[in-house]
């Protein structure tokens, strides 16, 4: 399709001796964000890596019209960011200086703006709380991509550790990135945050289980089949989302 973003096909990824994903098919378009859910162990990382080029995989895998596995690192951060679920930062960077890797300045007080961290700039990253350093480098993703169109953000787990006000600012933040042409791809173990995308595609044991609309895809029979659990998800007319287990 000539909006499709970023594809797999018949993907397959080993770890080791361990087969993480097995024989995945999955287009994401342009201005769709689609969170990726499943159990523990499913593979989610793995994918979002296989994304970002960390594997190679055959050709089976296409960012745009490139392999992002064979593509040198300076052209791939100009079409794909990764927030992944370790963002650790060993140097004694200020906030501001950590948000700029890979833009400016002038992206980078625009991202720290945007979600609300401008008075954090000065401070060294060390000096922040875990959901707060997750925070600048989500900002940090947001001013690499500053001008969201046909570019690719993947998100590992992006709302883990934050508070609900910060982790809606997220899932806001994805939609305004999508909204400007842009693609979300984030690894979600929370339903109803999964249930706010455009599209679910849940794993297990490295294979796809299912894919498309929240609604369609987080049903009891799919749940059962994933976790082992029939998990009810609704949506009500005013768009509140409730997940339920069924006994």
């Amino acid at each position: 399709m000539a909006n499709t973003i970023a594809s797999l096909c018949g993907t397959t990824v080993y770890l080791g001796k361990h087969q993480a994903l097995s024989q995945v098919t999955l287009a994401v378009q342009a201005g769709e964000v689609l969170a990726i859910t499943g159990p523990n162990g499913a593979g989610k990382s793995t994918l979002l890596r296989t994304l970002a080029g960390d594997f190679k995989t055959n050709n089976t895998v296409r960012l745009g019209k490139i392999d992002p596995a064979c593509t040198p690192a300076a052209e791939l951060a100009q079409q794909r960011a990764f927030l992944e679920q370790s963002t650790s930062c060993t140097w004694n960077f200020t906030v501001r200086e950590v948000v700029a890797l890979g833009s400016n300045l002038d992206q980078a007080e625009r991202a720290l703006a945007n979600l609300h961290l401008g008075s954090f700039a000065q401070r060294p990253l060390s000096e922040l709380s875990g959901g707060e350093q997750r925070m600048v480098h989500f900002a940090r993703c947001l001013a690499q991509l500053h001008e969201p169109a046909g570019k690719l953000l993947l998100l590992d787990e992006p709302t883990s550790s934050l508070d609900y006000r910060r982790a809606q600012l997220i899932l806001n933040s994805t939609k305004i990135f999508s909204k400007a042409g842009g693609t979300v791809v984030m690894a979600v173990h929370n339903l109803s945050e999964a249930a706010q995308s455009d599209r679910v595609a849940v794993l297990a044991d490295g294979r796809l289980v299912a894919v498309g609309k929240p609604m369609e895809v987080l049903t009891p029979s799919v749940t059962k089949q994933a976790w082992g659990v029939s998990i009810s998800v609704i949506r009500d007319a005013a768009g509140r989302v409730t997940v339920t287990t069924e006994s």
